[in-house]
This record gives structure tokens, C-alpha cells and sequence, in this order.
């Protein structure tokens, strides 16, 4: 049913041991075993009744976007603590596992650090994520074929990646909290993304801080 993309790397234990979180046994195996696991929305999990298109499973990469390590150092503060970053799902989401061992379901539009509907800034984060399954075996065992595929998400159509387009005001504040984060995209995003910053006169300062860092 899961076909691996990469074999795990021989320093596997360790790079476990990196992560600095007590996973489940079961999905330490699964990951020993599998790896990254490619889906790309040919298998879904159903959430009260809504469907959720499997991306990938992360695993240890050398692409960012499918690299265990990498990807929750990117949601560092924007999931909570006690949640890893296992799955990507259609629509910018994710699928997490917790230290309890069950399964919970990020939603960016939801969850994030920074969403706010009226963009005037920070709100109180919203950390309680709906939970998918109980443990990470009756996670796998819920893994389904979608039924009539949604639309994609496409990055080169998403306004947020379109280097003619400033960013918002309000969504560039969890990058003056932590300025580290802004590097932490991958390759092809943070070029379009300096881009960005050049168009606005808070981004143009968010670059100021930048330099005054020593980040660029």
C-alpha cells in the first residue's frame, strides 16, 4: 500500500534522536521501514465526512519539503508542542502525530500561528487540532483511495507566491517574532519571497532587520 521513495539513511537512530520527541513505536517503525512515502492525493483519510488528500509522508531527505527534521523546524511555534509534523495534505495542511500517540489534523486557515480573518494582527493561537485517529495504526488502517479527486493545490498559482505581489502587513509579523523562519523555506520559495519583501515598505524593513542580523 505505501511504496518508498528513499531507503532510510544509516544514521537513522541518530537522526531520530534529533528530533527530540517520543514518538510512537509503531511509526518510528513505519518510517524505519518506508521512509518518505510519496501518496501526491491518490489516498485520502476522511474527517467528519470531508476528505483529506494525502501528500506526502515525511522521512529524512534531502529536499526540504519532504524532510522530517526540516519541516518541523519550519512549523517550529506554528504547531503545537507536543504535535510532529508526520503528513502533508493538499490545501498548504497537515496531519500530526502527538505525544499521546494519536493523530490530529492542522489546519493552517485554523491552527496557524499567525491567522487572524481581519488581518489586524496576532490572535491567541488556536492549538486544538481535530483528531483523525486514536493511534498511529488506525491511522494507517483508515488510509483510503479518494474518491473524485479535488483540484490540487498549485504553488505557482497561489498569489502568495507571486513575486509581483507584496505580502500583507499583518502576515509578516511572525517573521519580525522570529526572523530565523523566513530562511527556513525551501529553494523555491525564498527568492520570490525576497522579491516580495522589496514591494512594501514593512517588508522593505523586515529586509533591514534582516541585514541588521546578519541573516543576509
Amino acid at each position: 500500500m505505501f511504496k518508498s521513495k528513499y531507503n532510510h539513511p544509516k544514521n537513522f537512530d541518530s537522526l531520530v534522536d534529533s528530533l527530540k520527541f517520543n514518538a510512537d513505536k509503531n511509526y518510528i517503525e513505519f518510517l524505519r521501514k518506508h521512509n518518505v512515502v510519496s501518496i501526491n492525493g491518490e489516498k485520502c483519510v476522511k474527517l467528519r465526512g470531508e476528505q483529506l488528500e494525502i501528500e506526502t509522508f515525511f522521512g529524512f531527505s534531502e529536499k526540504d519539503n519532504e524532510d522530517l527534521i526540516k519541516v518541523n523546524d519550519f512549523y517550529e511555534h506554528r504547531i503545537p508542542d507536543d504535535c510532529l509534523a508526520i503528513v502533508s495534505v493538499y490545501d498548504g495542511n497537515l496531519l500530526c502525530l502527538t505525544k499521546k500517540g494519536d493523530v490530529r489534523y492542522w489546519n493552517h486557515e485554523i491552527n496557524d500561528l499567525y491567522f487572524n480573518e481581519d488581518g489586524s494582527g496576532y490572535k491567541k493561537q488556536n492549538i486544538k487540532l481535530s483528531i483523525i485517529s486514536k493511534s498511529f495504526d488506525s491511522f494507517l488502517d483508515s488510509v483510503e483511495k479518494c474518491a473524485d479527486s479535488t483540484e490540487k493545490y498549485n504553488p505557482e498559482k497561489d498569489p502568495y507566491n507571486d513575486s509581483g505581489i507584496p505580502f500583507p502587513d499583518s502576515s509578516l509579523n511572525v517573521y519580525f517574532k522570529y526572523p530565523a523562519l523566513f530562511f527556513k523555506n525551501n529553494e523555491y520559495r525564498t527568492p520570490i519571497y525576497m522579491k516580495k519583501l522589496e514591494l512594501s515598505e514593512r517588508g522593505r524593513e523586515l529586509l533591514e532587520k534582516f541585514k541588521e542580523m546578519k541573516l543576509l
